[in-house]
């Protein structure tokens, strides 16, 4: 355990030891009023059945069919979806974004009420005990972010929705939300293909990197425009695809799960594209990307024979990672573990699809076994870069003496003093933000941030 993780797992504990933040309780008694009477109607905007619910084949189907990657877990004879009340999995899907996820997901356990107004009720309870303790998992997940606690789920609370509205700042402070920018999407290029990949030099030059992408899709030039345009819910939706084209094919998503994620709105407002569209963009991207995509030399391939090193073989470094007993450590010194990882053949029962016939990687996890593959592994590895530049900033914010109270992935909530010096101790900490990560030179960094007396961004 490198000597900084102790300062990560201290600043996460005092955020539930030692908590600050308060609560609008009249906005969260109106937030559970407003779910409970909208819930009628949610339900019967799902359109299914009771059969449909009751069985997990029907149900799995229609999770499917809404592009969610079903996790399973150890039955008697074998794997079973993981869709039963206490899963995780299960868990997470009442927390989903996207609200016939959601939707579903209550409606299969016959939930008493809807995620956000268990949310609600729990931080309302909370509020009235005194301040609201943050309860995060250190290192919960798999590539050593931290993962939701309890029932608020401190990790998913939606910009601009009045949940995150609710949180207030404790007396003499203003909140801050600073969100570093796209960080993923710029580690990822910077891994493929170092400080000078095209895409770094956009982002170096301040460029906004998802136009491009959707002006080459639409073949006109796509603009981020302003209120007022006559033409702004269409820009804004165009650029929406753009931002999911950028953000979403550098993991190989596949054209069916491209089209489901256009259609939800995750990274704008929702499109409805043909399944051959849908393949023309992801086709699109990984032609205008090479240094990840290309079928050789790109860093997904290059990720896809990596797994055969991790799996059993000599120490070697990898760009800022080294390779070594089933782990990849990152440059801070903690390591992302794969000793289950190995490579399986299917037998005659298994279904599988045709190129895996001859047998594909896998690694076990709590849920049960899951399969591995090259971008998968890009995935793990953009994420856990992207812990370690965000958890290497909180511990220099909190050595200059301020402290964090969330830490939504990107993201660190910080109190600002209301010492008429409020904006010179924001640039401090933005500072810390946007600083060159010493082991990745030459990637550009940048955040966002946001104050006020509202946790609201």
């Amino acid at each position: 355990m490198p000597p900084e993780e102790f300062e990560v797992i201290d600043t996460v504990v005092k955020m539930f030891t030692n908590p600050i933040l308060k609560a609008d309780v009249d906005l969260l008694a109106k937030i559970w009023e407003r779910e409970r009477d909208q819930k009628a109607d949610r339900m019967r905007a799902l359109n299914i059945n009771e059969a449909e619910l009751q069985s997990a084949d029907k149900f799995v189907a229609l999770l499917e069919a809404e592009g969610v990657e079903i996790e399973y877990k150890n039955g008697k004879n074998g794997p079973i979806p993981a869709i039963a009340k206490n899963d995780d999995f299960m868990r997470n899907l009442l927390e989903d974004e996207n609200d016939r996820i959601r939707g579903l997901a209550e409606a299969r356990i016959g939930a008493k009420s809807t995620g956000m107004q268990t949310r609600a009720e729990t931080l309302g309870w909370m509020a009235s005990r005194g301040p609201l303790c943050v309860y995060l998992r250190y290192a919960g997940a798999g590539t050593l972010r931290v993962s939701g606690g309890d029932g608020a789920n401190w990790l998913n609370f939606k910009r601009a929705s009045d949940l995150r509205r609710s949180i207030l700042a404790p007396e003499g402070y203003l909140l801050a939300p600073i969100d570093s920018s796209q960080i993923e999407c710029r580690v990822l290029h910077y891994l493929a293909g170092g400080p000078d990949e095209p895409v770094i030099q956009q982002f170096r030059q301040g460029k906004d990197v998802y136009i491009p992408v959707a002006s080459r899709f639409y073949e006109e030039e796509i603009y981020k425009p302003e209120q007022g345009d006559p033409r702004y819910e269409e820009m804004v939706a165009k650029r929406g695809m753009g931002k999911q084209g950028r953000l979403m094919c550098g993991y190989g998503a596949s054209g069916k799960q491209f089209k489901v994620t256009a259609k939800n709105g995750t990274y704008g407002p929702p499109v409805e594209i043909s399944l051959e569209d849908a393949n023309k963009f992801v086709a699109m991207y990984r032609e205008d990307n090479p240094s990840i995509c290309a079928k050789n030399t790109g860093y997904w391939a290059q990720a896809g024979r990596m797994l055969a090193r991790l799996a059993g073989g000599d120490e070697m470094q990898w760009g800022p990672l080294t390779v070594k007993d089933h782990k990849l450590i990152l440059p801070s010194g903690i390591a992302m573990l794969y000793d289950t990882l190995e490579y399986h053949h299917p037998d005659e029962t298994e279904e599988v699809r045709e190129f895996e016939m001859g047998g594909y990687w896998r690694v076990k996890t709590r849920h049960g076994w899951k399969k591995m593959w090259g971008s998968k592994l890009v995935q793990n590895i953009c994420e856990g870069v992207s812990r370690v530049i965000v958890s290497q900033a909180m511990v220099r914010i909190t050595r200059m003496g301020y402290r964090v109270l969330n830490w939504p992935y990107d993201e660190l909530l910080v109190p600002i003093p209301k010492d008429g010096k409020e904006q010179w101790h924001v640039e401090r900490c933005v500072a810390e933000m946007k600083r060159e990560v010493p082991w990745l030179p030459g990637l550009p960094l940048d955040c966002d941030v946001h104050i006020g007396e509202r946790y609201s961004k």
